[in-house]
């Protein structure tokens, strides 16, 4: 069975386009953030350059160890991360991926897309995947320093005032 899907999760943050790549690009703030759940017990090792390799494992207590493997594509910095994966749970290759990271400006924030085109080799796990995604783009948010303050809101069309 292989399922393929396409999942985008979108976050915004308080800090520019810059900050927010250079806690993609940074060993140690990627381990930080990217560290999984508590109870995990992760090792990262990270080569950020085009056709540079990253490799993280970990385990949780009773569960099978979780292996991804991914290989840089395509890095222009502060704009975006391009960067193929897969995904072994015991040495069993359960998901293979394209992922695209986007660093859009957001007023003095970022705006950051993440946009997975997945195979599911094993199960349909398309919702564990994007709620993984989501949790590691709030911990990135904590890494940075918080949530980004609500954007002011916008005047309607026309300049009508707003009731």
């Amino acid at each position: 069975m292989i399922k393929h899907a396409t999942l985008v999760a979108e976050h915004v943050y308080a800090v520019p386009p810059v900050e927010v790549f250079s806690a993609w690009a940074d060993p140690a703030a990627k381990a930080r953030w990217a560290g999984g759940p508590p109870g995990w017990n992760p090792r990262l090792d990270l080569d950020f350059r085009v056709d540079g390799v990253e490799r993280y494992h970990g385990t949780q207590a009773g569960g099978p160890a979780h292996t991804v493997q991914a290989r840089y594509l395509d890095i222009v910095p502060s704009k975006r991360i391009v960067y193929s994966y897969d995904v072994l749970l015991d040495q069993v290759r359960v998901l293979v991926s394209l992922a695209t990271i986007e660093f859009v400006r957001h007023g003095p924030g970022t705006r950051l897309v993440h946009t997975e085109q997945a195979a599911f080799l094993a199960e349909d796990d398309t919702s564990q995947l994007e709620q993984h995604m989501r949790n590691a783009l709030k911990s990135l948010e904590a890494e940075l320093g918080g949530p980004a303050p609500p954007a002011a809101p916008r005047e309607p069309a026309g300049g009508e005032p707003r009731p």
